[in-house]
């Protein structure tokens, strides 16, 4: 799977969501290595696949104010939680295609701690309904 590198573009010059920015793609980017060193299922490929693209979305976004940095980062937190929310547990989980590679539970705690982090501030959250 092709990783995913930060370039310095993907700054936008809002605190908040350049740091969640920054947090979601250390954490993609540890997941990737790990998948790189553990035998795994096919199944968290397919995850951290469909992660990796949702996350570049967010990398590419640009805002241009402080209100719709907290809308894209709103929109993208949902993305990623509803991803999470469909595809986990994963299918092999416990099945003999289960690896044992820990992966998929990891994916799911490290990307649960992203988004508690990666929560809007309350003038975020009240800019992004105001969008």
């Amino acid at each position: 799977m092709r990783h995913l590198r930060w370039k310095r573009g993907y700054l936008t010059g809002f605190l908040g969501l350049d740091r969640a920015k920054q947090g979601l793609h250390e954490t993609l980017h540890g997941l990737n290595q790990d998948l790189d060193h553990v035998e795994h299922c096919q199944d968290i490929v397919d995850l951290l696949t469909e992660l990796n693209g949702q996350a570049r979305g967010l990398f590419e976004t640009a805002a241009g104010s402080e209100e719709e940095a907290g809308a894209v980062l709103c929109d993208h937190r949902r993305e990623i939680a509803e991803a999470l929310e469909a595809r986990l547990p994963l299918p092999a989980l416990r099945t003999p295609a289960c690896r044992d590679c820990d992966l998929c539970e990891r994916t799911d705690r490290l990307l649960v701690d992203w988004l508690g982090d990666a929560a809007p501030s309350r003038s975020e959250r009240q800019a992004a309904a105001e969008v």
